[in-house]
């Protein structure tokens, strides 16, 4: 079973570019043949649509007249990465340039996302649920703050020597001196606009 995926040629200037990549499977390994010239501005096979649903044991990806390439080439390779992850596969790379292998070594096996799909369209329904759990949410934390606050209050109101009284004024002395410009600069505002 094999499959094929050439991207339509780009002008670019006085030279076309193509991303090519071809898949086959023969036995337990998928061989990845990838060629032509990888660009982010330019369109470029995806890892995802060329494999599918497939299993492979091992993936060895081969260079075959690779030409220019950027970090495209990059993000392709550590997709292919993550799907052999995902589906237990061996992914060898030996055969890829030295500095490829050296990129795709500086990322984090589980460094990449996966391709984003498009994002369903969300009826007003789903939006107005949506809203207002979050109200409900926002609700509840301001309750229960309120409500920590109010237990604090009534616990050092029943045992007020458990209250640390010098690191409370040291506290307080720090926040009017650091606050006494901005105090002073509303001040004058609010004076000037009363004036006017």
């Amino acid at each position: 079973m094999s499959k094929s995926q050439l991207l339509p040629e780009v002008s670019t200037g006085d030279k076309a570019a193509t991303a090519q990549l071809q898949a086959a499977a023969a036995g337990g390994e998928c061989l990845v043949k990838i060629g032509g010239d990888w660009r982010l501005n330019e369109p470029v096979p995806s890892w995802a649509k060329v494999l599918g649903k497939r299993t492979a044991a091992n993936v060895r990806v081969v260079p075959e007249n690779l030409g220019n390439w950027d970090t495209s080439l990059v993000l392709f390779l550590v997709h292919c990465r993550a799907w052999c992850m995902e589906s237990k596969s061996d992914f060898h790379g030996e055969a890829l340039p030295a500095n490829l292998q050296t990129l795709l070594g500086q990322v984090p096996m589980n460094g990449a996302a996966k391709p984003a799909g498009k994002a369903a369209v969300k009826s007003k329904w789903e939006l107005a649920t949506l809203v207002a759990t979050q109200w409900a949410l926002h609700v509840k934390q301001i309750v229960s703050f309120l409500g920590e606050c109010t237990l604090g209050f009534i616990g050092e109101a029943k045992n007020p020597r458990r209250f640390r009284w010098l690191d409370c004024l040291v506290e307080m002395q720090r926040c009017w001196s650091s606050s006494l410009p901005m105090v002073s600069l509303v001040s004058f505002l609010v004076g000037v606009i009363l004036a006017f």
